[in-house]
């Protein structure tokens, strides 16, 4: 094929994912979960809540096992585990994060179960 040249998908090719859906992995290529015996390194994720009629922000830290965090989500694996500053510092700064949503992505983590009713959730949280 010349460079600039387009192939096309063959009917055994896999599908494309887009690239804002997350991947899923399979049990074997991820692993198994975690154990809190093994995840003892703590990373601090830093959440920014503005007030209502505020310019300054309050920082709100969430600390979070580190191996627990980066099993799932392979975007806060490259954060602490990569050549970024987090990796370094162990702090992640996330400044467009609502920090309701957040706690409830946090407890999503631990438990694999949201507990917070459907009537109290915003579409940002249905969302998530």
């Amino acid at each position: 094929m010349n460079p600039g040249q387009k192939g096309k998908a063959t009917k055994d090719s896999p599908p494309v994912p887009e690239a804002s859906k997350r991947v899923q992995r399979s049990e074997s290529e991820r692993g198994s979960r975690p154990s809190f015996l093994d995840a003892t390194e703590i990373v601090k994720i830093n959440i920014f809540e503005r007030g209502v009629n505020s310019t300054e922000a309050t920082k709100r830290t969430f600390p979070v096992h580190e191996a627990i965090l980066c099993h799932y989500y392979p975007f806060f694996d490259a954060a602490f585990n990569g050549r970024f500053e987090a990796g370094t510092t162990q702090e992640l700064d996330l400044p467009n994060a609502n920090p309701i949503t957040f706690s409830i992505f946090v407890e999503w983590v631990y438990s694999q179960e949201v507990t917070m009713s459907l009537p109290k959730m915003s579409n940002d949280i249905l969302r998530l």
